[in-house]
C-alpha cells in the first residue's frame, strides 16, 4: 500500500511525500512561470524546495524552459542566459533531465 501526504503547495508546485512498503520518497509537481521576467522566481522556489528533505526526489511538470537550443523549433530565439539560468537551477538542485519520448512538440 502507498500513502501520499501533500506536504506543501502553491500556484507553482505541489510537494508530496510518498510512503511505500519499504521507504519514503518525495514527488514534486512543478510549474515554471511562463513569463521570462518572472522565471528567476521559479528557479529560486525550485532551489528552496530542493533543500527541504533529504529523500530520493522526483520533480516533474512543466518548467516552461528548455535546456538547449536544440529543443526549440521555430518562434523567437531564446536568450542563452535564460537557458543557462535554468541549467544552473537544475544543477544546483541535483536534478537531471530524463528527456522524453514521442512527438517533439506536445
Amino acid at each position: 500500500m502507498w500513502d501520499v501526504d501533500v506536504h506543501s503547495f502553491s500556484k507553482g508546485y505541489i510537494d508530496a511525500l510518498v510512503q511505500g512498503p519499504d521507504n519514503t520518497k518525495r514527488f514534486t509537481c512543478f510549474y515554471g512561470n511562463p513569463s521570462a521576467m518572472n522565471q528567476k522566481f521559479s528557479w529560486q522556489l525550485l532551489r528552496r524546495l530542493s533543500c527541504m528533505f533529504d529523500l530520493p526526489w522526483i520533480c516533474g511538470g512543466d518548467f516552461n524552459k528548455i535546456t538547449s537550443v536544440n529543443e526549440k523549433l521555430g518562434g523567437q530565439d531564446r536568450h542563452s542566459s535564460a537557458i543557462l539560468d535554468f541549467q544552473l537551477a537544475l544543477s544546483d538542485c541535483e536534478l537531471l533531465d530524463l528527456g522524453f519520448s514521442g512527438l517533439l512538440l506536445t
